[in-house]
């Protein structure tokens, strides 16, 4: 059984055993660990690379701001 299938017997209010709750338990953990390593690279990503073309040049660099300016006129002129 998956965390996924416990995870809809439980909603269907079917039983389930204590072996499928450790099994759930094991999942949520590992979910928060990832999604926690996940937010920490977020912040390390954002605070000195360019979050669109991944350049030395801190959160947002001169040249993909300058292009999306350059993409915001030529929408406007469609």
């Amino acid at each position: 059984m998956t965390a996924l299938n416990l995870i809809a017997d439980l909603d269907d209010g079917l039983p389930v055993s204590p072996a499928d709750l450790a099994l759930l338990e094991i999942a949520e953990q590992h979910a928060s660990d990832r999604w926690y390593r996940i937010d920490r690279q977020v912040e390390q990503w954002q605070a000195d690379r360019c979050v669109i073309c991944g350049g030395p040049d801190g959160p947002e660099c001169a040249g993909c701001t300058a292009d999306w300016d350059k993409a915001v006129e030529r929408a406007g002129d469609l």
